[in-house]
């Protein structure tokens, strides 16, 4: 019986070392990955798409009326250039 017992209480030592807490992780984004370039002028969401790209610099953009929200789907990017 004590036999037993020891062996339990080795198990279960053996099983609480080897739950350890990961330790604090921080990330910091990458820079965006440059999708393709959306085309001056382009309306961005027709029919309702999900819009995904980069936007130039200098560039008129619009977005369909029936349509208003700009729909970005997760894990893709929006990159809109400054200018």
């Amino acid at each position: 019986m004590q036999k037993k017992l020891l062996t339990a209480l080795g198990l279960a030592m053996v099983l609480f070392a080897a739950c350890k807490k990961d330790a604090e992780v921080n990330l910091t984004p990458d820079q965006p990955v440059l999708g393709s370039y959306i085309n001056d002028g382009d309306t961005l969401n027709t029919n309702g798409r999900a819009i995904k790209g980069t936007l130039k610099a200098d560039g008129t953009y619009y977005l369909y009326s029936n349509y208003g929200d700009a729909v970005i789907n997760a894990g893709d990017t929006l990159l809109i250039q400054v200018g």
